[in-house]
């Protein structure tokens, strides 16, 4: 559990791609979906980015903690966040420079 404003969350439920409506909800943003809230991201709009670098914050610190129980060499990244990872995965791989942090795609 991570606490975020003063409450425990499940990471998945305020931070994978469905978890950001939760966390926009939560900083008085209401999208409908991750896309909807990346497209307002790319578009500059002043709430989500206060959500995103938020959301940054949760995922960067949940891979820290990884990176320090686990010392893993590699850490993949899947799910329909990755849909948007023009937006974010750079800025994931320069946190962690120690990582070896890649994108898993499945084929079946």
């Amino acid at each position: 559990l991570v606490e975020y404003k003063g409450n425990p969350y499940e990471i998945e439920k305020i931070a994978s791609g469905n978890g950001i409506v939760t966390l926009a909800a939560l900083n008085n943003l209401e999208v409908k979906s991750s896309k909807i809230f990346f497209d307002l991201v790319r578009n500059k709009d002043k709430k989500a980015l206060v959500v995103y670098k938020e959301w940054l914050k949760l995922i960067n610190a949940f891979l820290s903690y990884i990176e320090y129980i686990y010392e893993p060499q590699v850490i993949a990244i899947t799910g329909g966040v990755m849909k948007s990872k023009d937006l974010f995965f750079a800025d994931l791989v320069s946190a962690h420079p120690k990582l070896t942090i890649k994108e898993a795609k499945f084929k079946f």
